[in-house]
């Protein structure tokens, strides 16, 4: 009876390692320079620099596990995608979040996290980086449906940021 038990054990911790419900103030580093998810002075975009520390609010929305919208506290801002289709930019609004998942990109790696979320048809969509465009060269957080999302590791503000 309980080797019956073990693979459906197995099965439930595979599946909560893969969609994650997290709640509180993070630092979003990306995990290949570690570069820290920031507001753009100039235009609002959210981008990704060096150096970067903005606390990030992720709450998450009931019932669905996995879905999240995320807020920049300082200015009490969501990050949003005007449309959801390939090359959107994330930009930075007061009346209106963008629903993401946050997910493992790599179900065998519990630490990196993509953030991903559907569209009207169904269709996931997945947060990457990229240059702003051709003339400006900053790092910006776009969607795109066959491209693999940014990994990104969340820092707890509790690490000692202010």
């Amino acid at each position: 009876m309980h080797l019956f038990n073990l693979p459906a054990i197995c099965l439930v911790a595979f599946l909560a390692q893969i969609c994650l419900c997290l709640t509180g103030n993070f630092t979003f580093l990306e995990n290949y320079n570690h570069d820290g998810l920031t507001i753009s002075p100039l235009d609002g975009l959210v981008e990704i620099k060096p150096n970067a520390t903005d606390i990030w609010r992720i709450e998450p929305i009931p019932p669905d596990r996995g879905s999240h919208i995320i807020r920049h506290p300082k200015t009490n801002q969501f990050v949003y995608f005007r449309q959801t289709e390939d090359g959107t930019t994330a930009t930075l609004s007061k009346n209106a979040a963008t629903v993401i998942t946050i997910a493992a990109n790599n179900p065998y790696h519990c630490l990196l996290y993509g953030l991903r979320l559907r569209s009207s048809s169904g269709s996931p969509y997945y947060c990457t980086m990229e240059a702003n465009s051709n003339t400006d060269p900053r790092q910006v957080l776009r969607l795109y449906q066959k491209r693999p999302a940014v990994d990104f590791a969340f820092l707890p503000e509790a690490f000692g940021r202010k």
